[in-house]
C-alpha cells in the first residue's frame, strides 16, 4: 500500500485542503487494478481532534459525515472516514477548519 499527500501543510481555514491518495499494491509494486472491494479507513489522533478514543469517534461517526455537526470538532476534516477502493485506488480530501 502506498499513501501520499498532495500537500504536506494546510492552513487553518475550510478552503485549504490536501488529497490523501491510497493505492493498493501487489507483491511486485504494481497497483492492484482488479481490487474494487477493499475498505480503507482513517482515524485521527488526539493531536488533530478532540476525540479521546476510536470508540468515541465511532459513536458520532454517522453525525460527522454529512455536515460534521457535533459539539466535538476536528481540526482536520476528511470527506469521509472510510471508503472502498476502485481499481485499487481511493482518496480522501482533508480540509482545514477554523479551529486553531
Amino acid at each position: 500500500m502506498d499513501i501520499s499527500l498532495s500537500r504536506e501543510r494546510i492552513e487553518a481555514r475550510p478552503d485549504s485542503n490536501s488529497t490523501l491518495l491510497v493505492q493498493l499494491k501487489d507483491q511486485y509494486g504494481n497497483v492492484a487494478f482488479n481490487n474494487n472491494e477493499t475498505d480503507v479507513a482513517i482515524f485521527f489522533s488526539d493531536k488533530v481532534s478532540n476525540f479521546r478514543s476510536p470508540e468515541e469517534l465511532d459513536q458520532v461517526n454517522g453525525a460527522l459525515l454529512p455536515g460534521f455537526s457535533t459539539q466535538r470538532s476536528l481540526i482536520i476534516r476528511p470527506d469521509g472516514f472510510d471508503k472502498t477502493v476502485q481499481n485499487g485506488v481511493t482518496e480522501f480530501i482533508l480540509s482545514g477548519t477554523n479551529e486553531p
